[in-house]
């Protein structure tokens, strides 16, 4: 029983259920639910691919961020996305740049309809979303290394100036100004608002080539599925569930430590390292070796480097 993995989910499943459902609100629960459950589907591929179940997809995470773009941006855009997502894209898609709103005045009474109109919005957008961007990674970066700065201020730099901070920055430049460009592109034919929204969404979600983030990928899918099922709820089209999110979140959580007691190796190593501080370096006095006998190949990850007990 114990062989079939049967025996590491259980327990799990039943403690954050309980947890989950007395200890979060409503809105906040939602939220770390669709986390968890990217982390779960990163971790379930990880599983299949290593038993060879299935190939390895080349930038998959920028096809998986292309396809999520399309339903989150058209949510957004008719009014249906009221969370952190969508205030995220209405932060990214109206530049607050001091004298934009004067000089978009003064090109729309000047040419309507022209291309000088439409390149200055892209142009706005683009270079409002490269400083939010670069802004936000430089000050996550800083904070989260916050005692290092402390002992060593002179390294302040090097948070505030580093390739990733660019590449997030591009990220985002290359996302909205993306659906911009394609969407003044599309206005052109003759599709309807909605075509056009999914379409120029989908065509922007090739900015994910510049960070090919599979944590932010996964994340946007998830969240793309949770909107189009509680749109289709809405609509009485599939049955609405209070306590969906829970047996979601328990379920994911399940699978999640699963993987970290019996195949380490298949889950994300951030996620491990994160585990491994959480209960004060508990995890790795485990002895994996003796879980070796179910199959797992649970030493596989922790070497003789990062264990400290055999």
């Amino acid at each position: 029983y114990c062989g079939s993995g049967r025996a590491g989910k259980f327990p799990p499943f039943q403690r954050f259920a309980a947890a989950h459902t007395v200890s979060c609100p409503t809105r906040r629960r939602g939220m770390l639910t669709t986390y968890v459950c990217s982390i779960a589907l990163e971790t379930l591929y990880r599983m299949l691919r290593f038993r060879s179940y299935i190939p390895s997809i080349p930038y998959g995470e920028v096809l998986i961020f292309c396809i999520a773009s399309a339903p989150l941006v058209l949510a957004h855009r008719s009014k249906g996305l009221h969370d952190a997502i969508g205030d995220i894209l209405s932060l990214l898609f109206t530049p607050r740049i001091p004298g934009a709103d004067q000089l978009l005045k003064r090109l729309s009474v000047v040419q309507p309809k022209g291309w000088k109109l439409a390149a200055t919005k892209i142009a706005l957008v683009s270079v409002w979303s490269f400083t939010i961007g670069y802004v936000f990674q430089a000050v996550i970066g800083s904070l989260s290394s916050w005692s290092k700065l402390m002992r060593q201020p002179r390294k302040i730099k090097n948070y505030l100036i580093n390739a990733y901070n660019l590449k997030f920055a591009m990220f985002l430049a290359t996302f909205a100004g993306g659906y911009k460009a394609m969407n003044s592109i599309l206005h052109a034919l003759p599709v309807s608002r909605n075509v056009r929204i999914l379409l120029a969404a989908a065509v922007a979600g090739l900015s994910m080539g510049t960070i090919r983030s599979t944590t932010i990928a996964l994340y946007a899918l998830t969240k793309a599925i949770d909107v189009m099922y509680c749109d289709a709820a809405k609509r009485g089209l599939v049955w609405r569930w209070y306590y969906g999110d829970v047996i979601l979140y328990s379920i994911a959580t399940a699978l999640i430590f699963h993987c970290m007691f019996f195949e380490s190796h298949n889950l994300r190593p951030a996620y491990i390292d994160f585990l491994d501080r959480l209960t004060g370096k508990r995890i790795r006095e485990i002895n994996y070796r003796r879980i070796d006998a179910f199959g797992t190949q649970a030493s596989r990850w922790w070497t003789a480097e990062r264990t400290d007990r055999d």
